[in-house]
């Protein structure tokens, strides 16, 4: 809670707040945070309504106000959110909400809870196969604030999202002063017009800092403090912030003697696996319009010199290079606000930032927009061109939606099985895979069959890239009844792609005639037919008898002649066979193979900035490892939770087989559309879910320090 400490002679200036909308103040009044959701409750809850196919619960707490959450998800699939917006602990039919599809596989509510301050508004959103939901919201309020005879623009936003606006801190809630009086309030994360509830603003020549803020948000007041120099501006269209050092490598470099030129100010670590991830793209812009006027300033966050010394030889990095070893706290990085890496800024001829976090082709488009500018001597761009720049660098509120796998298996089964009482049938099915990678472990099975017929399931050890493998399955009856019957034939496997591994499940329509006489052939394959040698078997058969009785001169040229024949005929069918599968090979690799990544077979072991990181847990934390037998990048992922356990005993890891407990990975989120996507990491406390083992020990290492410090 913010104090009140002021003395009783100071000036106060006081605003009342109203409720606003986010799209009046910009995208940065949005915030978003993940909502976990349970099977149950502690506490008792009534519910009226239809019976859903999937419930999870929650309790959303605002302004000290307990609101019952429930997820429901009808048979038909429909999702709806239910809110119990009168407390009473009971799920009425009224308070069931409709869901708006977003995107595929994404739905969302907007809803308004009502607070003793007034209506509080939160956008929701749920993505199939989580069990949590995103808050979108922060509820921003603002006013005219009368500081003497000036009038300016200010905001409050609830950016933890728990109904509160008067919390202080790094985490806590915001306030936006609109100090250059241009009617926009850029308090986005390195805004100069962004501020904490404890920290000073100046407005022209005066500082204030807040004195009160009520806990609604309604009403808040601030007084003349000292002198702090106000923040310069960051926002694309403002003028970068000068500075000087010197180099590495000991050359003097000032961002204002590099005026004419295209900079690019990039913020980054050895140890930051997105920032080296995009090294190789940044050498290539550099390669490409170095000699044109593009010139880079490294501004680099590590701690320990020789690491860096020795990342920046091996990698051949060739920029000028600013170091103090002062992590986090590098004066530059201070100067620019920065938070989070990779950061970049990028700044025209005339030192303007014309565009921020750009990555990948974005990068080298927007320095060949720039470079052309810069030949082609133009001051300015249109105000057109600057918004679109704008838009580009701002981050989406929305949390970005995970790809769903994909069925790699072509299934062929007959157009009809024939039975008759008492009979069986011997079932073939047709798998064709057409991706580079195996399915394994296949299970076949019937399922939906009429009363009085049963089937044997069977399973393949896999079907191989690019392969084909046929199935047989018996299908038996015992007094069913004449006439036609429609089953399925379920296949489930699995496969893997790099260091994730997809559980996979499929169907294909299967037609049963149950006649009342046995029928002519008992034995039904599916259409299309292979390569069959028993005729060249034949050919070298009759081969062979001809030279035992013909055994003389024109021995040697009969068999020579044979063989040839038999060899003529095997090559071209080996050749045709090669031609098809090449062909397959192509049409995957073409489409399929930029990207992905070899799974990861040794021993982790955490690096020393892991290591001291960890000491910093002042709570427990408790992660949970999903894997499965058949996953071939599983035991790196178990053997790095333990190596953080080992670190430090505050993390403690229990291992689930989500072969054996598919609810319990369902419950959590690891089952994408249906399928089980391991191995997976959920930290319970947060209950954030990481997949796969790319960069593993780093982003294992965010979610712990984000959960336990």
């Amino acid at each position: 809670m913010l104090p009140l400490f002021m003395a009783a002679s100071a000036q106060q200036y006081t605003a009342e707040l109203s409720p606003v909308s986010p799209e009046e103040l910009g995208d940065w009044a949005s915030v978003s945070a993940p909502f976990r959701l349970y099977p149950s409750l502690e506490h008792p809850l009534k519910r009226e309504g239809p019976e859903p196919a999937l419930s999870l619960f929650g309790v959303l707490t605002l302004s000290g106000k307990a609101f019952p959450l429930m997820l429901a998800v009808l048979p038909d699939g429909e999702p709806y959110l239910v809110a119990d917006m009168n407390r009473d602990w009971i799920l009425s039919q009224d308070e069931w909400h409709k869901a708006l599809p977003l995107a595929q596989g994404a739905w969302g509510w907007q809803l308004e809870f009502p607070l003793d301050s007034g209506p509080y508004t939160m956008a929701m959103v749920w993505q199939e196969g989580k069990a949590y939901l995103f808050l979108i919201g922060g509820a921003p309020r603002a006013a005219v604030l009368k500081l003497g005879d000036k009038e300016v623009k200010v905001a409050l936003l609830d950016a933890n999202l728990n109904g509160y606006y008067d919390d202080e801190g790094y985490e806590g809630d915001v306030l936006a002063v609109d100090v250059d009086g241009d009617g926009v309030l850029h308090a986005e994360r390195d805004g100069h017009e962004r501020f904490r509830l404890e920290e000073a603003f100046t407005v022209g020549k005066r500082s204030y800092k807040l004195s009160s803020v009520s806990p609604d948000g309604s009403r808040l007041t601030v007084v003349p403090t000292a002198y702090v120099p106000p923040k310069p501006p960051l926002y694309v269209g403002a003028k970068a912030i000068d500075f000087s050092f010197v180099s590495t490598d000991a050359k003097k470099i000032s961002l204002k003697d590099l005026r004419g030129k295209v900079v690019l100010l990039d913020f980054w670590a050895s140890w930051c696996g997105p920032c080296v991830r995009e090294l190789p793209n940044v050498k290539e812009v550099y390669r490409r319009f170095h000699d044109r006027g593009f010139e880079i300033i490294g501004i680099n966050l590590d701690l320990d010199k020789e690491q860096f010394e020795n990342f920046i030889q091996e990698y051949g990095i060739t920029w000028p290079q600013y170091f103090d070893g002062l992590g986090w706290d590098n004066k530059i990085a201070k100067l620019y606000r920065v938070t989070a890496i990779p950061a970049t800024y990028l700044l025209d001829d005339q030192g303007i930032i014309r565009a921020k976090n750009v990555r990948g082709e974005k990068l080298a488009q927007e320095v060949e927009k720039l470079i052309a500018e810069l030949e082609e001597k133009k001051a300015a761009v249109s105000e057109a061109s600057r918004e679109e720049d704008q838009k580009a660098s701002l981050p989406s509120n929305l949390p970005s939606l995970v790809q769903v796998p994909k069925e790699i298996l072509v299934v062929s089964v007959p157009e009809g099985a024939s039975l008759f009482p008492g009979g069986e049938v011997r079932l073939e099915v047709g798998l064709k895979n057409g991706s580079q990678y195996p399915a394994e472990d296949v299970e076949l099975t019937v399922t939906d069959l009429p009363q009085g017929v049963e089937a044997e399931g069977t399973s393949l050890k896999e079907v191989p890239a690019f392969g084909e493998r046929a199935a047989s399955m018996v299908l038996r009856s015992s007094g069913v009844q004449p006439g036609e019957y429609t089953a399925k034939v379920k296949i489930r496997y699995h496969y893997c792609i790099g260091d994730s591994c997809f559980q996979m499940s499929q169907e294909a329509p299967l037609r049963i005639v149950v006649s009342e006489k046995a029928p002519a052939q008992a034995v039904v394959k599916p259409k299309g037919k292979g390569f069959e040698p028993w005729w060249l078997l034949l050919v070298l058969g009759v081969g062979l008898i001809l030279v035992w009785f013909l055994r003389g001169s024109g021995l040697l040229v009969l068999f020579l002649g044979i063989g040839l024949l038999a060899g003529a005929f095997l090559y071209l069918g080996a050749v045709r066979g090669q031609v098809s599968q090449a062909r397959q090979v192509a049409s995957v690799l073409c489409t399929s193979c930029v990207g992905i990544e070899e799974a990861v077979h040794v021993e982790p072991s955490l690096s020393e900035e892991t290591v001291e990181a960890l000491k910093e847990l002042v709570r427990p934390v408790h992660l949970e490892v999903y894997h499965a037998e058949w996953c071939h990048s599983c035991p790196y992922a178990m053997a790095m939770a333990r190596e953080f356990s080992r670190a430090n005993p505050m993390i403690q890891v229990e291992f689930i087989n989500a072969s054996t407990d598919p609810s319990r990975a369902e419950g959590v989120g690891i089952v994408r559309s249906g399928h089980l996507v391991v191995p997976a990491i959920r930290c319970r406390e947060t209950g954030e879910v990481i997949t796969g083992i790319h960069d593993l020990e780093a982003r294992l290492l965010q979610m712990v320090l984000e959960a336990g410090r």
